[in-house]
This record gives C-alpha cells, sequence and structure tokens, in this order.
C-alpha cells in the first residue's frame, strides 16, 4: 500500500473523527464529563471536559497522520524498505484511534455501555495487525523496538522484531 494513499485515508479519517466530534458538541450539555478511564468492570474511573474529551483523539491522530510522511524523508533508507509495514502501521493506528473516539463519543451520549469493551477489541485487533507486520520492519530510528543493541546490529534488530512479533 502506497504511503500517499495511506496519507488520504487517514485525512478522511481524522475529518470523520472532527466532524463526529462537532456533531456531539451539540449534543452534549456545557458542563459535561466524558469518561475516557475505566475500571476492569467497565465503570468509568476518570473524566474529562467536553473540550479534551472529544478533541484529544482527533488531534492525537491529526499530529500523528502529518507527521508519518514526513518520517520517511529524514531517514529515506530504512523506512524506505519498510513502507508496507510503516503504511499499514500508520492506517492502524488512526483507525484505533477513530474507534477509540467512537467509543468514548457515543458513551458520554449514553448510546453504548459497553465502551471499554469496544476498546478493548479494537486494541486487540490493533495489536494482531501491529504484530503481523512488526517481523517485516527494517532497522531504523524511528519505528520499530529501537535499543541500543537492535540498533547496532541487523541480526539482533531481526530476532527481536520476529520474537516481538
Amino acid at each position: 500500500m502506497k504511503l500517499s494513499r495511506v496519507f488520504t485515508i487517514n485525512l478522511l479519517i481524522v475529518m470523520e473523527m472532527f466532524a463526529l466530534s462537532f456533531w456531539a458538541w451539540g449534543q452534549l450539555p456545557t458542563d459535561a464529563q466524558i469518561a475516557t478511564r475505566f475500571a476492569f468492570d467497565g465503570s468509568p474511573v476518570g473524566y474529562m471536559g467536553k473540550t479534551e474529551g472529544l478533541l484529544l483523539e482527533p488531534l492525537i491522530a491529526l499530529v500523528f497522520t502529518l507527521i508519518c510522511p514526513i518520517l520517511p524523508k529524514i531517514e529515506p533508507t530504512n523506512l524506505k524498505r519498510s513502507k508496507p509495514a510503516y503504511a499499514i502501521f500508520s492506517l492502524a493506528l488512526v483507525i484505533f484511534l477513530s474507534i477509540v473516539q467512537g467509543a468514548i463519543v457515543f458513551g458520554a451520549l449514553g448510546k453504548t455501555t459497553d465502551t471499554l469493551k469496544i476498546i478493548v477489541f479494537a486494541l486487540g485487533g490493533f495489536l494482531i495487525i501491529f504484530g503481523n507486520y512488526l517481523s517485516k520492519i527494517r532497522r531504523n530510528h524511528f519505528f520499530g523496538v529501537r535499543t541500543p543493541w537492535t540498533l547496532s546490529s541487523d541480526l539482533a534488530w531481526h530476532k527481536t522484531h520476529r520474537w516481538g512479533s
């Protein structure tokens, strides 16, 4: 998958995230507290105000989407060889953030009571995709398990990412 196509898809997803936030903005009262952290039983244990609760995930996804095409230009050799894995990871992360945001927003609106289950399911899907592509990453300074010993040796990099995946 081309990085430019993934960038376009990610921008569309981010626009959808902002649209959902602005739609929910009008539905929620001004002093709304949005549950963003949950206990193991699914009960909320942490809250954010309306602004932070509705805009945090879209802003994180936007910043990540804008940074993603820049990193291969900073380190063109090794990230170029890992481009398919990098593109899929980028897409999977933005999709994960959009699912988390959707679950939190619909939970705040009272449309779902299983916010934690949705988030855990989405995290599981993200980790499956990430684990599948982790072993296909080539040694670089931005993406993967970057420790002094993995960065110093292709063999250490390969074995670490093979085991991690």
